[in-house]
């Protein structure tokens, strides 16, 4: 079965046939050298994922048909982005929505028709999102599921007036300096690569002229060591949701 948009199929549709690619369309950058064979490569990168599905619309008479087929249109309709997930894999999600045309094949008393999703992320992220929370500085185990790189977001809370807060993961390393209240939460987001503090009210403050740099965190699958450092900082807890995706 399929669920879309947080909602399952109606009972009176049959998933006939799923086309899942198994990776995205990959597009290749490379160049051709004068007088040689082959080419040089530069890079690579995945392409926005189509996955297509066959469905049955069953049903006792021309007119329940017709009838069905208008709530199935509606089922899928979405003005935004939803999330696509799959009986077989009911952990993961891939945010889709309906694109190109959508055939009926109609006979006496059921109709076959074809659904095809886009999907501008090619990645499948996982429904229940890995977490950790950190209450003292210094170094963190950090374990996330997945088979690829995520961009985690990070949520501080603590007090401080000019002191400073450093988030480090591997490679990368971010520092905010500047005051933080006790009310309020610093969000680090490395997907959206930026940072603002919320405060009460949901009124949110850009911050990105307090970080030291804009190299945001980076998590890998598996085992991730978090460290965290302060200077004149009072920290009250470090939470990051990982991300945490799939091929």
């Amino acid at each position: 079965m399929i669920n879309f948009n947080n909602r399952s199929l109606p009972s009176w549709v049959r998933v006939i046939r799923i086309v899942r690619p198994l990776l995205a369309p990959i597009n290749v950058t490379s160049a051709n050298i004068n007088r040689r064979s082959g080419s040089l490569f530069f890079s690579k990168r995945f392409e926005s994922a189509n996955i297509q599905v066959m469905l049955r619309i069953n049903t006792s008479s021309r007119e329940i048909l017709r009838q069905r087929i208008r709530e199935l249109a509606a089922f899928f309709h979405t003005e935004r982005l939803a999330r696509l997930i799959f009986s077989d894999e009911t952990d993961k999600y891939i945010e889709a929505t309906l694109s190109n045309d959508s055939p009926i094949a109609e006979t006496a008393v059921f109709g076959d028709v074809v659904v095809n999703f886009y999907c501008p992320d090619p990645y499948w992220y996982a429904v229940n999102d890995d977490t950790a929370t950190f209450t003292s500085t210094g170094n963190h185990n950090m374990i996330r599921s997945g088979t690829i790189h995520s961009y985690p977001l990070i949520r501080i809370r603590g007090q401080s007036t000019s002191g400073s807060i450093t988030i480090s993961s591997g490679g990368n390393s971010m520092r905010f300096t500047g005051g933080l209240s006790g009310s309020a939460t610093l969000f680090l987001d490395s997907r959206l690569m930026t940072a603002f503090i919320q405060h009460g009210g949901g009124i949110r403050t850009p911050v990105m002229h307090m970080l030291a740099s804009l190299d945001f965190l980076v998590l890998s699958p598996d085992s991730n060591t978090i460290n965290v450092a302060t200077s004149n900082f009072t920290l009250q807890d470090v939470r990051i949701d990982a991300r945490s995706r799939w091929l």
